[in-house]
């Protein structure tokens, strides 16, 4: 359980998503200081790519004790091979400025150092009061969800380094790390595999352009991305007894799944293509309008860092795996509301201080 809820959100920044909306009229009156308005989409996104990190989490405990049977596995594979990836690609993408930015380091240590530190630390104080047994903090070794503060360090630090290659050396360099992770088995340390995995997708995020969005927002595009999510789950469910879940959540080489060289470079190229479009496919549906989740979506991150606290109880407890038939839907709406809860003003007030700390003391002015 601990492995498999090692899980995305969206940057760890608070507010990764703003950014002018297409068209928006970004200055009040003349002579004041122009303010961008917040751009609702990407908003939406975060929210519908959080919620499904919620859910996903909450079920594999039961998949793992075979509650739900196919239909469960096949809907968690769906949305594993997709959420990681949506979340990757909208930090690379608000992650374009970064290497610009003068007070990069202070961001870098408030948004990611301080609360990697905060979180790992508390989950495994958590843990220990769970199982009733003694456990070891290693800050080289993420525990459960807080592996992706990590990843999304070494991702912001690599981003100099990919603005200043053409975009095919980019391109070409990210897949063949990507290749890299699955031939070699590399240690736990820092979930390097996954942090190599899913390099490709923060590359795209980074050299993606609101044009690209646009065209993602037509009305073709998303009765497209509609019918590609429902052929994806219909897929997902005919090759769920067939093929291995753990090629959707990029944490093991080629010899760990008992695979061969051949063999996994086809099954990783195709998990890259399912996820590709799928990822394509979920940003073509999601709302471009303002939503009454579209508010909620900017604290995406609280909803992440803190749901696993919820989810992890709910795997220590033996008759949580008991749960059958319209138990499962009670329970995945249970953990949207778990979800929209986390995200409110006053869980944000509450937990202000370890998922946007404020270190102004710390910094020279």
């Amino acid at each position: 359980m601990a492995e498999e809820g090692k899980q995305a959100a969206d940057g760890p920044e608070p507010d990764p998503g703003s950014g002018p909306a297409p068209g928006a009229d970004s200055t009040s009156e003349p002579g004041a200081r122009s303010v961008p308005e917040r751009d609702p989409y990407f908003d939406n996104a975060k929210f519908l790519a959080v919620a499904l990190v919620v859910v996903g989490h909450a079920w594999e405990p039961l998949r793992s004790a075979a509650v739900g049977g196919r239909a469960l596995g096949a809907a968690q594979s769906f949305i594993y091979a997709f959420h990681l990836p949506v979340f990757i690609v909208m930090c690379g993408y608000f992650s374009r400025g970064f290497s610009r930015s003068r007070d990069r380091t202070r961001k870098l240590v408030a948004a990611i150092v301080v609360p990697y530190v905060i979180f790992s630390v508390t989950y495994v104080v958590y843990t220990e009061l769970l199982a009733g047994r003694h456990m070891t903090w290693d800050p080289l070794e993420p525990y459960y969800l807080t592996w992706f503060l990590p990843a999304l360090l070494a991702w912001r630090l690599s981003v100099p380094l990919w603005q200043q290659l053409r975009l095919p050396a980019a391109a070409a360099l990210a897949v063949l790390i990507w290749l890299f992770a699955g031939f070699v088995t590399l240690p736990r340390m820092l979930d390097v595999v996954q942090v190599l995995s899913f390099l490709p997708f923060f590359v795209a995020g980074l050299v993606l352009s609101p044009r690209h969005f646009a065209l993602l927002r037509r009305p073709a595009a998303r009765v497209a991305g509609a019918v590609v999510l429902v052929a994806g789950l219909i897929a997902a469910y005919g090759l769920e007894t067939f093929v291995d879940p753990e090629w959707v959540h990029w944490r093991r080489s080629f010899a760990q799944l008992g695979v061969g060289a051949p063999s996994g470079v086809g099954f990783r190229v195709l998990a890259l293509a399912a996820a590709v479009v799928l990822t394509t496919a979920f940003l073509a549906v999601v709302p471009a309008r303002r939503t009454w989740f579209s508010g909620l979506g900017a604290a995406s991150m609280y909803a992440y860092l803190l749901h696993g606290f919820v989810t992890l109880f709910l795997s220590y407890q033996d008759w949580y795996y008991r749960i059958s038939g319209w138990e499962v839907p009670a329970l995945t709406l249970g953990c949207v509301a778990l979800a929209v809860a986390l995200m409110t003003t006053p869980v944000r007030l509450a937990f202000h201080w370890a998922v946007e700390p404020r270190l102004g003391w710390l910094f020279k002015p």
